[in-house]
């Protein structure tokens, strides 16, 4: 077990480095002439002069750049101006304020106290665990304690500090609501500053509960900490503080209070501890152009259809069981336009010509898995992924942490150009604490290729049950009934087949910073085709028999089709070299646009019909 580091060491080493009693400072033997003796020769002023600008002068190796404490340079020039008062009780007495920043501190022990003026104290980024009071100067009104390793304020009951107005208590582990009973006016009497931020308290209520004791409080910093991710943030504080004049380091105006009031008093009613995160999709584009099908004519079969969507994880909260159910989504086997089919007439015309209509004219996400109806037309379906996805597992500060999720999907739209989704979903989460290590670890999103296979049924046999080249013959059975006459044709799908064209990283740490919404375009890279290497192949051997066919002709041929060959050659080479100067087309790459915003209350009225629209 590694020693404890005391503060008050580290102190001294500092206070040593100061070098008080070395050249320029204190007495020696570069001071050739007593004061007295120097100021009757006139020649003491300019010895003086001469030491402090060692001291003082940027190219001086003398100075001192330490940066500890605001009065160790006045503490070294005064011991050039008057060096017999440098002894130890008067050094401790004309230091004011001390910074010990990454020293490795674990302990404050009570060789502190030997300051008896001290007024700031900045221990940041240190090893410190517990914050004993009494061994703390009375006179200290800034305590600064950021990034230790403190997980309990039970060492504040023994001792008071009664001139304390900031105490900074940021990215610690305290996450108790007990912790919060030591933040209270009969131990803060003249706190007028509190800085919480980056903990991990959960609740907006407890936490005003604690903050409303402090009768001086002016600034609070609550930034990071999981119960700023609820929609009564910064609300309900707004209200409850009516004297707060800056709220995570923004000013708080009176509209701003005024729009909160009366939220408060509501507290015991509103469901303050549940977030809402909505997740929308705005649209898909540079997805390369699937094969077209005949839309005239004869229909080979099977008829292939591709359509796209967008999936993504998302945290469920195991606490309320699924949430799945309040998510604007339609599942893959309902996706596709084909499997809502019923049957393609051909009165109609193409049989794929009516599968476009249909799937322009028919809402595709109608009903969900269980055949419920949702408002706004769309379906909430919940699509269970394997139980090794089911968990996601991310590292940050060097810690591993495991989130519960679920896979979700935008809605199903068949290929265009720009493919308009107008997705939007909402999830409800009420462990906030892991709702807040979620978004600070961000959401992947994958666009996917759905593809649908589809044969004639047949009326006493199903596809199921048909090998490949029975499908085949029955379809071709089929195209002789429809000569004869007019018939409704059965469709059956195959299972759909998916790829993942591509995926993106969506930051979300902004939300956690206190920004209500995040937008942007996710460019998950340029997207090549797989049909297109079956068209190449199938153009590259017709290429090939047509040059064949072209030299038989040529060798047959009189000298004035020679002719004729080399003229018409000589126009197509200048063709291609046309086209060669002008070059394909620029390629675009596959992009999505996606916000992922937090519910917050932006008025008392709108928290009072928001919660009685979600929660009833």
């Amino acid at each position: 077990m590694k020693p404890a580091c005391a503060l008050s060491a580290v102190i001294e080493n500092q206070v040593r480095s100061l070098c008080l009693r070395d050249f320029p400072c204190g007495k020696g033997s570069w001071r050739t002439n007593d004061i007295l003796e120097a100021s009757d020769r006139g020649s003491g002023t300019e010895e003086l002069a001469i030491l402090i600008d060692l001291l003082t002068c940027s190219r001086s190796p003398w100075k001192y750049e330490g940066s500890w404490s605001q009065q160790a340079a006045a503490l070294r020039e005064l011991s050039v101006q008057k060096p017999d008062c440098l002894s130890d009780g008067f050094v401790y007495a004309f230091l004011t304020s001390l910074r010990v920043v990454g020293q490795k501190v674990s302990l404050i022990d009570d060789g502190l106290l030997r300051f008896c003026k001290l007024e700031e104290l900045v221990l940041s980024v240190n090893c410190i665990s517990e914050i004993p009071l009494k061994h703390f100067p009375m006179t200290l009104q800034v305590l600064e304690l950021y990034a230790n390793e403190i997980s309990s304020l039970r060492g504040v009951s023994d001792h008071q500090l009664p001139n304390l107005k900031h105490l900074g208590l940021g990215r610690n582990p305290l996450a108790s609501p007990e912790d919060l009973q030591y933040i209270s006016g009969s131990f803060w009497s003249v706190l007028v500053s509190l800085d919480l931020s980056w903990a991990g308290f959960e609740s907006a209520g407890v936490m005003l509960e604690a903050v409303a004791t402090l009768p001086c409080l002016r600034s609070l910093v609550l930034e990071g900490n999981p119960l700023t991710l609820s929609p009564a943030y910064p609300g309900l504080l707004l209200d409850g503080l009516p004297r707060l004049l800056y709220l995570d380091g923004a000013r708080v105006t009176p509209k701003d209070h005024q729009r909160f009031s009366g939220l408060a008093a509501l507290k015991g009613w509103l469901v303050l501890d549940e977030a809402g995160v909505r997740v929308s999709f705005e649209a898909i584009r540079g997805v390369p152009q699937p094969p077209l099908p005949p839309t005239s004519g004869s229909v080979d079969f099977p008829l292939i259809s591709y359509s796209y969507l967008v999936t993504y994880q998302f945290l469920t909260d195991q606490n309320q069981g699924s949430v799945l159910a309040q998510l604007g989504s339609v599942s893959k086997d309902q996706g596709s336009v084909l499997a809502q089919l019923g049957s393609v007439s051909k009165d109609q015309g193409s049989v794929l010509a009516q599968l476009g209509s249909v799937s322009k004219d028919q809402d595709p996400a109608h009903t969900t898995s269980e055949g419920t109806d949702l408002h706004d037309g769309a379906a909430a379906t919940e699509t269970p992924i394997s139980q090794e996805a089911c968990v996601m597992t991310g590292s940050r500060d060097g810690s591993e942490d495991c989130w519960p999720v679920m896979k979700y999907s935008s809605t199903v739209c068949p290929w265009a150009e720009t493919m308009e989704l107008k997705h939007s979903g909402t999830h409800r989460i009420r462990d906030l604490s892991l709702l807040k290590s979620f978004l600070l670890q961000g959401l992947w999103i994958h666009v996917e290729e759905e593809k649908v296979t589809s044969w004639p049924a047949s009326s006493s046999e199903t596809p199921g049950n048909k090998s490949a080249v029975e499908k085949k013959g029955s379809a071709k059975e089929d195209k002789k009934k429809k000569k004869k006459k007019e018939s409704v044709l059965e469709l059956v799908q195959e299972a759909p087949v998916y790829r993942t064209l591509g995926s993106a990283h969506v930051d979300l740490q902004n939300l956690v910073l206190g920004q209500d919404s995040v937008s942007m375009l996710c460019d998950l890279g340029v997207v090549e085709a797989t049909w297109k290497t079956e068209q190449q192949q199938e153009q590259g051997k017709k290429g090939k028999e047509d040059k064949k066919k072209e030299e038989k002709k040529g060798k047959q041929g009189d000298g004035k089709a020679e002719n004729k060959g080399k003229g018409k050659a000589h126009k197509e080479s200048e063709a291609d070299a046309s086209a060669v100067d002008s070059g394909p087309p620029p390629v675009q790459p596959l992009t999505v646009e996606i916000s992922v915003t937090l519910e917050k209350w932006p008025s008392t009225v709108q928290a009072t019909h928001t919660h009685t629209h979600t929660h009833t």
